[in-house]
């Protein structure tokens, strides 16, 4: 390419570059209305509802799929459903494309695209093809992953009030998720000819709320500085910035330093290891529903999906009031106990739920056990690895040392759905209980042990001060 060439190219470029710093400057500049803040988190509330609602339908309607649509193979469901890895690790590049972008234009993308998916889940139920599913169900786990609301809670709220409205708004959308199970007892019943009923209005709702948030929601503050900032920039100052970043991406080292940092200090190495154990009990929180499903069914001698709906009718209410508290607990005493309390909880509630089921018990009652365990595990899972790993990590290796622990969480995945899947194959849909009871129990227990022995509080930790080596 000559000289010439590359100096059109950059003029071009720079064309384009000053029509973009126009557009961002005139939207930094539109005056924000008066109670903007208040109806934003209005707004994202609803978006987290969407999302919610998305992430957890197709688990709490996992009987009636299977049922319907893979011939009550849960086996061939649950390989399929593995393609679902391959789309995260594509996901990882989309979410990188908010920074060139903005906030806003994924806000609206995700939230329209999870509605597009549960609207593809009901195109399945209603020509009857599990690869219709299937493509809606990637989509859905290609959308749900991103979180952009969440970017826009901690990118819009002052920073003293952050983490407390988070807490607040999730535990919103944790309430709304409700309409799960309500959708289930209306529009579906005890005919379960019409699972795929229940997937059309969350699909419609998040279009609308897509809407509603394109025309109420600005871009983010945070976004726009960084983005007229970097615009703003000669050639020379990015180039400088860019090796600047090279060098601090030096410094971090990878995660292959991660892991080795990590396994060298007792702290971390300890916090890893319990990871690893404790993502093997997340196995239950993709199989509660067809434990119930398949429980009561053997118990009743017949389909009880009313039943099935009643327990599910609970766990939002438990799934809130753990979300909001646990910000709480953390502050107050310490994210060890956290983890701990939390984990002590999921464990009792996998058994009540396996009890439950195996006894007939209240449906009501079931689901108050599952939605202890459900919220139980992933407070303790927070708590046990994002958290406690971000508070024992040195500045320079803490995003490597947070990258590292989440393929913590697919080691204990790897071995606990894999069994799932081959106990389904062999020993059928009824032994799901039983196995789940043993694959998240023992490592649960066994995490708590490791946890309270090995494991030190990291409450007060100052981040911009820990070595990570103060615990050898």
């Amino acid at each position: 390419m000559s000289k010439a060439e590359t100096e059109e190219k950059r003029i071009k470029r720079k064309a384009k570059e000053l029509k973009e710093l126009e557009k961002w400057k005139k939207e930094q500049a539109r005056p924000k209305r008066k109670f903007y803040l208040l109806y934003l988190m209005v707004v994202l509330c609803l978006v987290f509802i969407v999302d919610t609602v998305a992430t957890e339908i197709s688990v709490k309607m996992k009987a009636e799929i299977c049922h319907y649509l893979f011939d009550d193979s849960t086996a061939v469901m649950d390989l399929l459903g593995m393609l679902a890895s391959a789309v995260m690790i594509a996901g990882a590049i989309y979410k990188s494309m908010s920074d060139r972008f903005g906030r806003k234009i994924f806000l609206v993308l995700n939230t329209v695209a999870m509605g597009l998916g549960m609207f593809i889940v009901y195109l399945a139920g209603e020509i009857g093809s599990a690869a219709v599913y299937v493509i809606g169900s990637l989509f859905i786990t290609f959308f749900i992953a991103h979180d952009m609301q969440a970017v826009y809670v901690i990118e819009t709220v002052p920073s003293k009030y952050r983490f407390t409205i988070l807490s607040i708004v999730t535990s919103v959308a944790s309430l709304g998720s409700i309409l799960i199970p309500v959708l289930r007892r209306n529009i579906m019943g005890n005919n379960t000819e019409l699972w795929n009923k229940v997937f059309l209005i969350p699909a419609i709702l998040g279009a609308v709320v897509g809407l509603i948030a394109m025309i109420t929601a600005r871009e983010t503050d945070v976004f726009l500085n960084q983005r007229i900032k970097f615009l703003e920039m000669t050639d020379e100052q990015r180039e400088a910035e860019k090796e600047q970043r090279h060098a601090e991406a030096q410094a971090q080292g990878g995660l292959g330093a991660a892991f080795r940092f990590a396994f060298r200090h007792k702290q971390l190495r300890w916090i890893f290891i319990c990871t690893m154990v404790v993502s093997m009990a997340m196995i239950g929180t993709m199989y509660y529903q067809q434990i119930m499903t398949y429980g009561y069914e053997a118990a009743y001698g017949t389909s009880t999906p009313e039943v099935v709906t009643d327990a599910l009718m609970v766990m939002p209410i438990i799934g809130a009031v753990f979300t909001l508290a646990r910000g709480f607990i953390s502050d107050i005493f310490g994210r060890k106990t956290v983890a701990v309390v939390m984990a002590s909880l999921a464990v009792v509630g996998m058994i009540g739920l396996y009890l439950g089921v195996t006894f007939v018990w209240n449906p009501v009652l079931v689901g108050l056990f599952t939605g202890i365990y459900v919220s139980g595990y992933w407070c303790a899972a927070d708590a046990m690895g994002g958290n406690m790993s971000a508070e024992s990590s040195p500045t320079n290796l803490r995003a490597s040392i947070i990258g590292a622990q989440s393929l913590c969480n697919m080691v204990g995945m790897g071995v606990s759905f894999p069994a799932m899947i081959a106990v389904a194959a062999i020993a059928g849909n009824n032994a799901l209980g039983i196995a789940c009871l043993f694959l998240v129990v023992i490592p649960l227990v066994v995490a708590i042990i490791l946890f309270l022995a090995k494991v030190a509080e990291t409450k007060g930790i100052d981040l911009n001060t820990v070595r990570g080596d103060e615990w050898d």
